[in-house]
């Protein structure tokens, strides 16, 4: 909750600041109309600073709209989720494809390798909120000053019962001493620069107090990032309760 608030302290301050400001102008605009001493110059400067202090704002809202949204994924809540039986390889797929976007723009693609047709007994919901965070996480993260990339989600069956999924990257890779952070909440190289810190704890905490697996990290400097998340194919039947906490990286 602290982490929170301090992150929400700059974009809401910001705005709140502008809007203060608007609404002083407002009111002097106000004056201008009602002293009959409007010039063409009021208006222009008045429209001018309406435009740019609304971008602002707009800003602001939207980076707290965004973490408040992360905020809420922090708890995850089980009997929220609908757990059916689904198809790994169809769920790799899919959201591969709602992903597609976001890559065709840029210079980094997204390839999907399924190596197994396990039939999931789970919460499709959150593993593909796992899946998206960690696609996303690489996208933004592994890539900085290269002129291309590439992430490849790549399914098989890890042995009797359980699959394995790796999200890699051929990015920049993780320093020594960062990576045994990543997955803590609130740690971010880009906090305060557009990224939250909580996209790994979020996976983390999905993979391991509700699909009942694991997830870790290999990487080394210059040799991109390979995240690893084991899963059991029958999710256990957990309720209230949370898994112990550790990191494997």
């Amino acid at each position: 909750v602290a982490g929170v608030a301090h992150e929400l302290n700059t974009p809401v301050g910001t705005s709140v600041t502008v809007a203060s400001t608007l609404f002083e102008k407002t009111k002097e605009f106000d004056a201008a109309v009602t002293s009959g001493e409007l010039r063409r110059s009021v208006i222009d400067a008045f429209l001018t600073d309406t435009r740019e202090g609304m971008m602002i704002i707009l800003k602001g809202l939207r980076q707290a709209h965004e973490l408040i949204g992360h905020f809420k994924q922090v708890a995850v809540d089980q009997t929220s989720e609908q757990r059916r039986h689904f198809m790994l390889g169809d769920l790799l797929k899919d959201v591969s494809a709602s992903l597609q976007n976001q890559f065709r723009q840029g210079h980094i693609s997204l390839e999907t390798e399924v190596e197994t047709s396990t039939e999931m007994d789970s919460f499709p919901g959150l593993l593909s909120q796992v899946l998206i965070n960690l696609v996303e996480n690489a996208r933004l993260h592994a890539f900085a000053g290269r002129v291309s990339g590439k992430v490849v989600l790549h399914v098989w069956k890890h042995k009797k019962g359980y699959v394995q999924i790796d999200v890699r990257d051929n990015g920049c890779g993780i320093e020594p001493d960062v990576i045994g952070r990543i997955f803590e909440p609130f740690f971010s190289t880009q906090l305060g620069r557009g990224g939250s810190g909580l996209g790994l704890s979020i996976a983390y905490n999905i993979v391991t107090a509700s699909l009942g697996g694991s997830i870790r990290a290999e990487s080394a400097p210059g040799e991109g990032t390979t995240i690893i998340v084991r899963l059991p194919v029958t999710a256990p039947a957990i309720r209230g309760g949370v898994l112990g906490r550790t990191y494997d990286v």
